[in-house]
């Protein structure tokens, strides 16, 4: 199980939850399995599918950036620890 964190607008990695880290990662590893439009469309991850309060926030798969959709604000994130 990967450990996800983000840096916040301090420079301070922070970790995600449990619950957060795991629904990147399952996200992640579904990417392989989705063909047709379903692959076309998977650009990002929803974190408020696994945390209501992440809800303006996804993260873009192919840069792995956390965005917060309603103010535009980007950020590093995920990254993975063991």
């Amino acid at each position: 199980q990967m450990a996800a964190s983000w840096e916040d607008e301090m420079g301070r990695w922070r970790p995600y939850s449990g619950r957060v880290s795991e629904h990147i990662e399952r996200s992640l590893q579904q990417l392989p399995l989705l063909h047709g439009a379903a692959a076309k469309g998977a650009h990002s991850i929803s974190l408020g599918q696994a945390d209501p309060w992440l809800a303006p926030y996804i993260i873009d798969i192919p840069t792995l950036t956390q965005f917060r959709q309603d103010t535009g604000t980007d950020g590093s994130g995920p990254r993975s620890g063991s």
